[in-house]
């Protein structure tokens, strides 16, 4: 069994954590909140993720990007929201950028109303320099299109 630090023996209530050498108590402070790498944070959870853009889609079948996710931190998106302000489409499909290239999270292929919000709900993550990409199929030039991410902002942990 792997030695336990410090030296002496931690209450047999205390929680223990491997850190891949030996198990360590884990730290908690005056306030009774768990001390965790990083920020100090659970999970490392820095703000909550709210982010909404409009444009002008530039032609037929445009799309939006989300606002660019910094260096340092991980958006962990957990619902998107989309609609076409101006026209009545027939689909949207929304995608995660990593890296410039597309993964799909969903698409919807119907009439979609003017004003309609075509929403997503899941969790995706951001890393830096990734957004979130969608697609108004059957926009037209001129559109004004709009996206609305919500989740949270997690710090990384190196």
């Amino acid at each position: 069994m792997p030695d336990i630090i410090p030296s002496h023996a931690p209450s047999p209530r205390c929680l223990l954590a491997w850190d891949g050498t030996a198990y360590r108590p884990i730290k908690i402070d005056d306030e009774g909140v768990v001390q965790v790498r990083g920020e100090n944070q659970l999970f490392s959870i820095q703000s909550v993720l709210g982010n909404a853009r409009a444009a002008v889609v530039s032609g037929a079948g445009g799309w939006v990007e989300s606002g660019v996710c910094s260096a340092g931190v991980y958006w962990v998106v957990t619902t998107i929201a989309a609609m076409d302000q101006t026209t009545a489409i027939t689909g949207v499909r929304i995608n995660n950028m990593h890296n410039g290239f597309p993964y799909t999270l969903a698409e919807t292929r119907r009439a979609i109303a003017t004003w309609e919000r075509v929403c997503w709900g899941g969790m995706t993550v951001l890393d830096s320099a990734d957004v979130v990409r969608v697609e108004f199929l059957g926009s037209l030039a001129g559109d004004t299109c709009e996206i609305h991410l919500t989740g949270y902002i997690m710090t990384v942990e190196v």
